[in-house]
């Protein structure tokens, strides 16, 4: 038996949902203990009676107004409802995402029984002081973390540069096991795009994208100064798409004149981005940050450039060198001023067919239904080890 403690929110990262999807075609006999605020508890428990019926979920709502004691009432109270049903049977404890923050509440609680003494930690992130939180963020709801990371046998990461970090800076055990799997994109997604022909390459209005969060560290002035440049000589298009915040929009606006070359679309629906990034000569991703989650980042937005065939252009992180650069899916950019943002848009630009082909026959290797949902049945049967 499995005991799950999920933050809602956190069905939205792809690789958690496909997870749940697996265990649901397997029959594990599973309780999911959702946790989050009124609406998005709602919205995934509608998720899971729909999509899979053979887990027993709970709900536990967290509201903003809820003070720490309210809220470990309230998970007493549930998980007491719970206890004597699931500390009948030997069963593992998974705890996922931000589910970690309230783990020193349940230990503390009277079903701490409910933790078993086999316990795995998904963490989809490194630890919230390791983000750029502020200090009282980091200080509060690391404690969860860390009790967490320190209550752990297994731990789970998306990269092996994230386990490497973990143990370096001692907040594992020496004896801890790891397992790696990476932030793909969901099953829908991948079956989306199977598909997918060579794209258009002489389109009348060619273009270049960049979809997802935008700020100054996923979409740096330097590069939008360098696609300006790229536009002119060219008449190739950068197209951004994805929800901005006022700041990153004052610059946008400043930084292109009319019809400069710089396209924004705001936020649009993920049938709008599929058919948009379809039709794209190449992805980009950055990730220039100063804190070590980015760093070390694992971003899903990489997985979907490439399961629709896209060859990228990327930061130079370690981890996003590594998948682009050793398997020649693309280009990776070291420093993101507008010069260097320029020849790494001209490389990708006069190798495109090549990378094309290489990012297609990676794809048919590593980014399938079935090899993903292989690496997803990994992770089951090592929380089951």
């Amino acid at each position: 038996m499995l005991v799950v403690f999920l933050r809602a929110g956190d069905i939205a990262v792809n690789v958690v949902s496909n997870f749940f999807h697996v265990i649901n075609e397997l029959g594990v006999n599973t309780t999911v203990v959702l946790m989050g605020g009124v609406s998005e508890v709602k919205n995934v428990s509608k998720r899971f009676s729909e999509n899979f019926p053979m887990l027993d979920y709970h709900e536990l709502i967290l509201r903003n107004d809820d003070t720490l004691s309210k809220v470990l009432l309230t998970t007493k109270l549930l998980l007491q409802k719970r206890a004597p049903k699931i500390a009948e049977r030997s069963h593992k404890t998974l705890f996922i995402g931000r589910a970690a923050f309230f783990f020193k509440i349940i230990a503390k609680s009277e079903c701490s029984n409910l933790l078993g003494d086999d316990l795995t930690y998904w963490a989809l992130e490194l630890p919230v002081q390791y983000a750029g939180s502020s200090l009282w963020t980091g200080s509060i709801l690391g404690i969860g973390e860390r009790t967490t990371l320190d209550a752990s046998k297994k731990v789970v990461v998306p990269n092996t540069e994230r386990a490497h970090f973990l143990h370096e800076r001692s907040l594992v055990s020496s004896a801890v096991k790891f397992h790696v799997l990476p932030n793909f994109p969901s099953f829908e997604w991948i079956e989306e795009t199977r598909n997918f022909s060579t794209r258009v390459k002489n389109s009348l209005a060619p273009f270049f994208c960049l979809s997802g969060m935008l700020n100054e560290g996923r979409c740096p002035t330097g590069f939008l100064k360098a696609s300006i440049r790229i536009f002119r000589e060219t008449r190739i298009r950068l197209v951004l798409a994805g929800r901005a915040n006022r700041k990153f929009m004052g610059r946008l606006n400043k930084i292109r004149a009319k019809d400069e070359g710089i396209r924004y679309l705001g936020s649009i629906s993920q049938k709008e981005l599929l058919a948009l990034q379809e039709k794209a000569l190449f992805g980009c991703a950055f990730y220039y940050a100063d804190n070590e989650n980015n760093r070390l980042c694992a971003p899903q937005k990489v997985y979907e450039y490439l399961a629709q065939g896209m060859p990228l252009l990327v930061s130079d992180n370690p981890t996003l060198r590594e998948l682009v650069e050793d398997n020649e899916l693309g280009v990776s950019v070291k420093n993101s001023d507008s010069t260097s943002m320029y020849n790494g848009i001209k490389q990708i630009l006069e190798s495109r067919d090549a990378l094309e082909d290489n990012v297609k026959e990676w794809r048919r290797e590593n980014l399938t239904k079935n090899a993903v949902e292989k690496e997803v049945k990994d992770l089951v049967r090592f929380i089951f080890s």
